[in-house]
Order: structure tokens, then sequence, then C-alpha cells
């Protein structure tokens, strides 16, 4: 799955857009809005997985990739943003 992953660009810039918008999100907003967060990155993973027709276990692994990396991303923010303000 890995190589399937790095050689497609497609998916790393889906990675690279799930940290960053992680890094974002805990900068700047709540949990509920990684809530919603959450929700569109499964539904952008499950659309960009399918469309390359990838099996439903490289789907599931990719899609709960994509969450892990955008939660890292949330609390690395979340973590930035109160190192910020003390």
């Amino acid at each position: 799955m890995l190589s399937r992953v790095l050689n497609d660009g497609v998916m790393i810039w889906a990675v690279i857009i799930a940290g960053g918008a992680g890094l974002l999100l805990g900068l700047l907003l709540k949990v509920p809005a990684v809530l919603a967060a959450s929700v569109v990155a499964v539904a952008a993973g499950m659309a960009l997985t399918t469309l390359t027709s990838w099996p439903l276990l490289d789907t599931v692994m990719y899609c709960g990739a994509l969450l892990v990396i955008l939660q890292v991303g949330y609390l690395v923010g979340g973590a930035l943003a109160c190192a910020r303000s003390r």
C-alpha cells in the first residue's frame, strides 16, 4: 500500500492538505470544527480511493491514516496556540 500512496501524487497532496488543515484548525478553532473536518477527510479519502479503484482494506487503511494525520496536526496546532498565548 505504501508504494501505491507514494507513487500517486493526488494521495500525497491529500495527506499534506490533511496535516495542514489539522494544524490550522488547532491554531484557530475548537473541537467541533475538527469533528466536521474528520467527516470531510473520510469522505474525501473514500472518494479518492474509489476513483483509483483501490481494494477495500487499502481504502480503510488510507482513510484511517488521513484521520490520524488530521488529528496529530490538530494536536500540534493546539500546542502551538497554547505556547503562543503564554
